[in-house]
């Protein structure tokens, strides 16, 4: 009897356990364009700092870019870009950093963004 409840608990707990795996794996980001690999962006190297630049936001796909005004076919990749900003063609104001990324890590033709400080205009 004493082994049936443990084994009732165990299985209890397990199925728990998937649960919350399961909910957790599949929770809906709020922000977008390889977040998960936002974490490594900071520890690159900085290549250039930009403050309160005029950009729009451009959608390709999934993907999103932001563009800096007069920048003629420059992207820049964001990290940690909020829902209510992934609007196409919108136009903002951003502050951050652009770091130096490798080929193989990121999308062609576009360095990555680490926005500390982002509006729209």
């Amino acid at each position: 009897m004493l082994q049936t409840t443990a084994m009732h608990f165990v299985h209890t707990l397990l199925i728990i356990t998937l649960a919350f795996t399961a909910m957790t794996a599949c929770k809906k980001s709020n922000t977008t364009n390889d977040d998960s690999n936002c974490s490594s962006f900071m520890s690159q190297e900085t290549i250039r700092a930009i403050s309160l630049q005029p950009a729009i936001i451009q959608q390709e796909g999934d993907l999103f870019f932001v563009v800096e005004e007069g920048a003629i076919d420059k992207k820049l990749r964001p990290c940690y870009l909020t829902q209510d900003l992934r609007v196409h063609n919108l136009k903002v104001v951003v502050t951050g950093e652009v770091k130096k990324s490798s080929f193989l890590s990121s999308y062609c033709c576009a360095d990555a963004l680490l926005i500390l400080k982002i509006a729209r205009r």
